[in-house]
């Protein structure tokens, strides 16, 4: 991660570091929201989760997200409805 500035894990570190300890199907949601006008919020956000999928491993990470549920950490609910998959997403 860039310098070592102190703060949590990953706070300062850049959009590749970031991307770089996300697990593959978080790196496309990682790179769909890259889009977003909001760039600090959405940095921030993943930031987190490079954190905690560093922190516990990815194996383990993928598990804590099944056990879980449909709702996943980036407040985004996936629904299956009679037409199939939607999501739905809110943001706190």
């Amino acid at each position: 991660m860039t310098g070592s500035a102190p703060g949590p894990p990953f706070a300062q570190a850049s959009p590749a570091e970031v991307r770089a300890a996300l697990i593959l199907e978080d790196t496309i949601a990682f790179d769909l929201d890259r889009q977003r006008p909001d760039q600090v919020a959405m940095l921030d956000t993943w930031r987190r989760v490079a954190w905690v999928t560093a922190s516990i491993g990815p194996q383990r990470y993928r598990e804590t997200l099944t056990s879980a549920g449909p709702a996943d950490r980036q407040g985004t609910t996936r629904a299956a409805t009679s037409r199939g998959r939607s999501a739905v997403e809110y943001h706190s």
